[in-house]
């Protein structure tokens, strides 16, 4: 699994802006958040997700 980093890393390497990178982990962390409302999960049910 790629973490946070490499892919702001790789954003960098593209030759993009800062703020592409800080905006695609905004996304990525909006999606996560509306997945766990939708579902409703609890804590212990999103280890599974953070492994993948």
């Amino acid at each position: 699994m790629r973490n946070r980093r490499s892919g702001a890393q790789c954003l960098k390497a593209a030759g993009k802006p800062n703020k592409v990178g800080i905006v695609a982990a905004m996304h990525k962390l909006l999606t996560l958040l509306n997945a766990v409302i939708r579902e409703n999960l609890t804590r212990d049910q999103l280890d599974p997700i953070k492994n993948a």
